[in-house]
């Protein structure tokens, strides 16, 4: 892995944003707080991913998803 580029970006009307791009994998990951929900987004070449999080939901958009535990899992 070569050099990231990191930026952080401070808005009072658009919120925060945190941006890493990774030029030589092509992957830009970012991370949005806009006073209404917490947007993470990995980007690659060819897919993305996606988490929204809101006080009433969190919301996962990716390819594959994996959930791993040693114990247990509780959904209701």
């Amino acid at each position: 892995m070569g050099t990231l580029v990191c930026r952080i970006e401070l808005d009072k009307e658009a919120g925060i944003t945190v941006t890493v791009d990774n030029a030589d994998d092509k992957i830009t990951q970012t991370l949005v707080f806009d006073g209404q929900s917490i947007t993470m987004t990995c980007k690659g070449d060819s897919e993305t991913s996606t988490i929204v999080q809101k006080p009433e939901s969190i919301a996962v958009k990716c390819k594959t998803f994996t959930l791993d535990t040693e114990d247990t899992i509780t959904v209701t």
